[in-house]
């Protein structure tokens, strides 16, 4: 709807109440009034009625600007949060990967580990009957000796 501004000139946009233009441009009152402070809104008094022009360009750049209505802001949360649950669900399988290769390797370590107590086993047993083999020896040689004695 083309109405025309302050300073005369034909411009698309509306004079709206401050909280409709807070509304409309989706800025805070205090942006609102800096952007006024500024000139980039003109204002119009009369008594206490106070007007804001908002030039369409700025609305559309709002909407444009991913300021939508109710429906548009569910989607694009909507969109974004399934992108969010798309990258953590590629974290989670990368991890579950990571931790099987783990379980696995832990496996292997658990199986070397046993075949390492079997033959610590076997070389104990083995070292037993060394020693024992040895000390029947070294008896017998001491048996021999005392038989081989002059009495």
């Amino acid at each position: 709807m083309a109405q025309i501004d302050s300073e005369g000139s034909n411009a698309a946009g509306q004079w709206l109440a401050p909280a409709e233009a807070v509304k409309a441009l989706a800025v805070s009152e205090r942006t609102l009034r800096r952007h006024v402070r500024s000139g980039r809104y003109q204002v119009h008094h009369s008594g206490r009625r106070v007007r804001v022009f908002i030039p369409d360009s700025d609305r559309m750049e709002r909407v444009s600007g991913a300021q939508l209505g109710p429906e548009a802001e569910r989607d694009t949360v909507a969109h974004a949060l399934s992108q969010v649950v798309a990258t953590l669900n590629e974290g989670l399988a990368q991890e579950r990967a990571r931790t099987e290769a783990l379980e696995e390797r832990l496996r292997q370590i658990g199986d070397v580990r046993l075949q390492l107590a079997i033959q610590v086993e076997q070389m104990r047993h083995d070292a037993e009957e060394l020693r024992r083999g040895l000390a029947a020896r070294v008896h017998g040689q001491k048996a021999q000796r005392r038989n081989q004695r002059p009495a």
